[in-house]
């Protein structure tokens, strides 16, 4: 029997392309990619170079999405771009 729990790896060559349909403005296409890359290593520093990006959309989306996870490291990077926008 089996004991090691299989994980699934992203290839690198997809991590971009991935990341692009995670904060992009299809919502079906980013939900889909977020439950990939939200198990990225990096990324609460993705989502909070995200919230620096030129796209009001973006940003929201990035901003919207530290919300969704609740994690405590987002508060300061979106406290940053709070006082930006």
């Amino acid at each position: 029997m089996y004991s090691t729990a299989c994980r699934a790896q992203v290839p690198p060559a997809l991590l971009g392309k991935l990341w692009d349909l995670a904060i992009g403005s299809s919502k079906a296409d980013r939900l889909r990619a977020q439950t990939v890359v939200v198990k990225l290593p990096d990324l609460q520093e993705r989502l909070a170079q995200a919230l620096t990006a030129r796209s009001f959309q973006t940003r929201a989306v990035a901003a919207e999405w530290m919300g969704r996870l609740g994690d405590r490291r987002a508060v300061d990077p979106l406290h940053a771009a709070a006082k930006k926008e």
